[in-house]
C-alpha cells in the first residue's frame, strides 16, 4: 500500500467542495494510505503562521515510512497582503517562497526516503506564478523530484472553465481529473508524469484506454449488424469471425477519435474547431460531427467492399434493394444509419465508457487486455481474409434462421 503525505493550503483543501480533494478520492483507493495537512490561506514561506515548512517540520518524524511526499505550490505567497519574497532556487531562508521550497526539500530528504512530487494550480491569469513554476523545474533538475504541472497542462487550459469553481479553485470535476494525474505520478498504473509524459495518448488520453473502447466498439458492431440481419432477413450468424467482434468497427472509434475527437470537444486533427463553447457553437459541433461521420461511413464502406470484391469475387454485403443506394456496397441511408451509430457511440458512450476504465482498470490491466485480445481479434479477421481468398467463400461457422427467414 502506497503511503502518501499531501501537504498544502486550500486548493489541497477542497475549498469550494466541502473539504473534498483530490486527497479524499485517492484516499478511497484501497491502495493507498493518504494523509492531508490542508490549511486554507497557508503559505510555503513561513513568513506567515502555519506556513507548510512549520507543519511538515513538527509531523516529519511520524511520517518517516511514507512513500510519497507531495506539495502543492502556494498561491497564497503571491498575495501583495503576505509581503512574501518569491525569491530565487538557491534561497536557503524559508521566509523566501523558494528558501521555504529548499527548505521543505531538504527535509524530506533527511528524514526519510519519499519521492517529491510538486503540483501547480490550474491554468488563472499570473505571470509571478508561471515565472515561480519556471524556477521550480529548474529547481527539480537540481534536486531531482517530479512536477505535475497543471497550469500547463493542454488539456486542462483548454477546459479550464469546466473544471474551476472559482477563478482559482477547483470544482469536483477538476478534482476528479486531477486525481487521475496523480494516480499516475504515484506510480498507481506504474508510470510516472514530470512535464511531460511519456505514453502515448490520443489528444488527452491514454491510448490502452481507446483501445478498450475499440473492442467494446467491435462488439457492439457485431451485435448491431446481427440485429440488421435479424430484422431484414430473419438471420443471425457469426458474421464470418469466430469471435463476436468486428475489428473494423473498432479501427472506425480508432479513426474518428483521431481525427474528429469527440462532438463535445470536436477536433479536426488535433486541432480545436471551436475555441468558444456555447449553446450554438456545441449543437453545430454535433451536427458537423455527425455528418463528417456519416462520409467516413460512406467511403469506408465503398473502400472495403470494392477491396474485397477486387481480391476475393466476393460481395460481402449488397445495398442494392436499399433506396437511394450507390452502387452494391453504400448508400444514402446506410451511411446516415451507420453514421449516426457511430456519432451516438462517441457522442454519449465514449467518454463514459473512458472514464470507467481509467477509473476501474489499471493501466497494466488494460495494456494486458488490449495486447491479448487486440490480437486475437486481429488473427480471427486474418483467418477469416485467408479463407475468402483461399475458398472464395464467406466463412459461416453457425447460423440462427428466425421464423421470418427470407432468402
Amino acid at each position: 500500500m502506497k503511503k502518501i503525505y499531501f501537504l498544502g493550503s486550500s486548493i489541497t483543501e477542497g475549498y469550494l467542495t466541502n473539504g473534498i480533494s483530490f486527497c479524499d478520492i485517492i484516499k478511497k483507493d484501497k491502495r493507498a494510505l493518504v494523509y492531508k495537512d490542508a490549511i486554507s490561506g497557508t503559505t510555503l514561506s513561513t513568513k506567515k503562521e502555519n506556513s507548510y515548512f512549520e507543519r511538515l517540520s513538527k509531523n516529519i518524524n511520524n511520517f518517516k515510512d511514507y512513500n510519497y511526499f507531495v506539495i502543492q505550490l502556494s498561491t497564497n505567497d503571491l498575495n501583495k497582503e503576505n509581503n512574501i519574497e518569491i525569491g530565487n532556487c538557491e534561497d536557503t531562508n524559508p521566509e523566501t517562497t523558494f528558501g521555504a521550497i529548499n527548505n521543505i526539500i531538504d527535509l524530506i530528504k533527511e528524514k526519510t526516503k519519499a519521492k517529491i512530487i510538486f503540483f501547480t494550480s490550474l491554468c488563472f491569469d499570473n505571470p509571478i506564478y508561471e515565472d515561480m513554476i519556471l524556477k521550480l523545474n529548474t529547481l527539480r533538475k537540481r534536486k531531482k523530484f517530479l512536477i505535475l504541472d497543471f497550469y500547463h497542462d493542454k488539456y486542462f487550459k483548454e477546459n479550464v472553465n469546466q473544471f474551476l469553481g472559482d477563478t482559482i479553485h477547483p470544482n469536483m470535476d477538476g478534482y476528479i481529473k486531477m486525481s487521475e494525474y496523480f494516480k499516475d505520478a504515484l506510480n498507481f498504473r506504474r508510470r510516472i508524469i514530470t512535464l511531460e509524459n511519456k505514453h502515448f495518448k490520443m489528444h488527452t488520453t491514454y491510448f490502452v484506454y481507446v483501445a478498450l473502447v475499440m473492442i467494446v466498439a467491435s462488439f457492439l458492431g457485431w451485435i448491431a449488424e446481427n440485429i440488421v440481419r435479424a430484422i431484414s432477413l430473419g438471420v443471425i450468424d457469426n458474421r464470418y469471425q469466430f469471435l463476436p467482434f468486428i475489428a473494423p468497427y473498432g479501427l472506425a472509434v480508432f479513426a474518428m477519435y483521431l481525427a474528429l475527437g469527440t462532438p463535445n470537444n470536436f477536433r479536426f486533427f488535433g486541432y480545436k474547431v471551436f475555441k468558444v463553447e456555447t449553446i450554438n457553437t456545441k449543437l453545430i459541433s454535433h451536427i458537423a460531427y455527425f455528418l463528417t461521420t456519416a462520409v467516413f461511413v460512406f467511403a469506408g464502406e465503398l473502400a472495403i467492399g470494392w477491396f474485397y470484391e477486387a481480391t476475393t469475387r466476393l460481395h460481402l454485403w449488397d445495398y442494392s434493394n436499399i433506396p437511394l443506394h450507390f452502387t452494391k456496397y453504400t448508400g444514402l441511408i446506410p451511411a446516415l444509419g451507420y453514421g449516426f451509430g457511430a456519432y451516438a457511440l462517441m457522442a454519449f458512450l465514449f467518454t463514459p465508457l473512458i472514464k470507467i476504465f481509467e477509473k476501474s482498470v489499471s493501466y497494466n490491466v488494460a495494456f494486458w487486455i488490449t495486447v491479448t485480445l487486440g490480437v486475437i481479434i486481429v488473427l480471427d479477421n486474418i483467418n477469416m481474409i485467408i479463407i475468402t481468398l483461399v475458398n472464395k467463400e464467406k466463412p459461416i461457422y453457425w447460423q440462427l434462421f428466425l421464423p421470418n427467414y427470407h432468402e
